[in-house]
């Protein structure tokens, strides 16, 4: 991009960016065959919204581009939570919702990752099946929300998704074969189980409380199977007061000192009241000579893997 072009952009200068296109008709065509930003870009990442204005009035198709790290305009401006820059530029039309740049994430993938509330209702009224989309890591909106611990815009999306009758996606799987439930109960988000299963704000019926991932997994038995912390119980409460389940035959990971004592809910309440840690629920299964350990060891080992996988993993 012409080293001027690139400074009227930087400060906004919309007089500047009139004087070169007055001196060279083409100089905006040029800036396009360059790869990395756009005047665009530069002017949505500096928050010049006026300057954006100009600039999609003498060459609109700069708001469809994407630059070297995947970002069209909009995505740099949802990332920002600057509104006024999202509804400028929603005025070049409500498809750039859609643009997908790095891992296919559109805009509201960023907007829910970074929790930018008022940018995500704009996003979602421009374009309400934006709110359906997934990532290459087949993640939607709603997952990086409860992925990235933004609370507040995860309550946001499950109100758009019963504004816009799209509660559907509260079941949607990712890579793995894990739905919402999953990730917040591996997550330790007892805030998100709770207001999932609570009834209050959806109904509860459309949560699938037992659904397996490909593991063969529960949100149940991850909530069993990951390291404990102080809250488990609750969750773990929350879900069995759910219907929650766990497969008949699953792995106690309580130490055994005879007979393995039949599944109950009230058994299951009190090893969750247990703080043991991932190593010594290992170490358990290799001392109860009693019970199948090498298949109770490989399955936990299992879901450590998972958990340690990046779908699990914050950004």
């Amino acid at each position: 991009m012409d080293t001027r072009l690139l400074e009227a952009s930087r400060t906004g200068n919309a007089d500047q960016l009139y004087s070169l296109v007055r001196e060279n008709d083409l100089i905006l065509n040029t800036a396009s065959l360059v790869e990395g930003d756009n005047p665009l870009h530069v002017a949505s990442l500096a928050g010049h919204v006026n300057f954006i204005r100009e600039i999609l009035k003498l060459r609109i198709e700069f708001a469809s581009e994407l630059n070297w790290d995947g970002f069209s305009p909009l995505h740099i401006a949802a990332v920002r939570g600057d509104v006024d820059i999202v509804r400028e530029l929603l005025k070049a039309g409500n498809h750039l919702c859609l643009v997908k740049g790095r891992e296919e994430r559109i805009p509201l993938h960023y907007t829910a990752i970074k929790g930018r509330g008022e940018v995500l209702k704009e996003l979602v009224s421009a374009r309400p099946d934006s709110i359906e989309e997934v990532t290459a890591r087949r993640e939607s909106a709603l997952r990086l929300a409860v992925k990235n611990c933004q609370f507040e815009a995860f309550k946001m999306l499950l109100q758009q998704l019963k504004q816009f009758n799209k509660e559907q996606v509260l079941n949607c799987r990712d890579g793995q074969g894990n739905q919402i439930l999953h990730l917040a109960v591996a997550r330790k988000q007892y805030e998100v189980v709770k207001f999932l299963l609570s009834g209050e704000a959806i109904d509860q019926n459309l949560i699938e409380v037992n659904a397996r991932n490909e593991a063969g997994l529960t949100p149940l038995d991850i909530l069993v199977l990951v390291n404990s912390e102080a809250g488990d119980a609750e969750i773990a409460e929350i879900l069995m007061r759910s219907g929650g389940t766990r497969p008949v035959g699953s792995p106690s990971v309580v130490v055994a000192t005879g007979d393995p004592e039949p599944q109950t809910e009230q058994s299951n309440r009190n090893h969750f009241q247990s703080r043991r840690t991932w190593t010594g629920r290992c170490l358990s299964f290799l001392v109860n000579d009693g019970s199948p350990w090498l298949e109770y060891f490989l399955l936990a080992l299992q879901i450590q893997c998972l958990k340690r996988a990046q779908t699990l993993q914050p950004n």
